[in-house]
């Protein structure tokens, strides 16, 4: 929205750390928020996608959901959907840091990522998945993506499994950007 974070800009606290509700930091985090807050003195702390407790507040709701599921974790699979970018290369290394670190946390489980906006589409990646898979958002927030464009992909792969509501929508990631807040780091 134009001149939003202008005009919040000018009613927060100097000091005051700013939270980038974004899972890279591609060119909005690393160059445009900067240029827009200008030269007030709000440090920007790295964004919810680089939150070191991210890999394991996401590995404890999918190991949740799984036995919910009444799943096996060794024959189920998770789909890691992300945005990617055509434009350059962050948001698709984000997305793969988060894969490989939640990978580190499960025994069995197979991991894969797919991008609204690069190879491999999440259309690519889910295809021929087993019926016990699920799709795993890795998204701040529930926007045009989560709601048309991730449901389109998994239905053009045939993908029958059971999709997570996106990252940054969770009551438990609300916990995790307010000790960040308080951290400042």
């Amino acid at each position: 929205m134009p001149d939003a974070i202008e005009r919040q800009v000018a009613e927060i606290q100097p000091g005051s750390p700013v939270f980038p509700m974004f899972m890279a930091d591609g060119f909005f985090v690393s160059r445009m928020l900067p240029k827009r807050l200008g030269d007030a003195d709000l440090p920007i702390l790295p964004p919810l996608g680089f939150d070191a407790s991210l890999p394991d507040l996401a590995a404890d709701r999918v190991k949740k959901t799984l036995v919910d599921m009444g799943w096996n974790e060794a024959q189920s699979h998770l789909l890691l959907a992300a945005h990617g970018s055509a434009k350059g290369p962050k948001a698709a290394e984000s997305a793969r840091a988060f894969q490989n670190a939640l990978s580190k946390r499960f025994d069995a489980l197979k991991i894969s990522v797919g991008f609204v906006e690069e190879a491999p589409f999440i259309s690519d990646a889910g295809m021929g998945l087993p019926p016990q898979s699920l799709c795993l958002p890795f998204f701040a927030l529930e926007g045009d993506h989560c709601r048309q464009d991730i449901p389109e992909a998994i239905e053009t792969a045939g993908f029958s499994g059971f999709t997570l509501p996106p990252i940054g929508t969770w009551n438990e990631t609300a916990k995790l950007v307010a000790n960040a807040l308080t951290r400042g780091s």
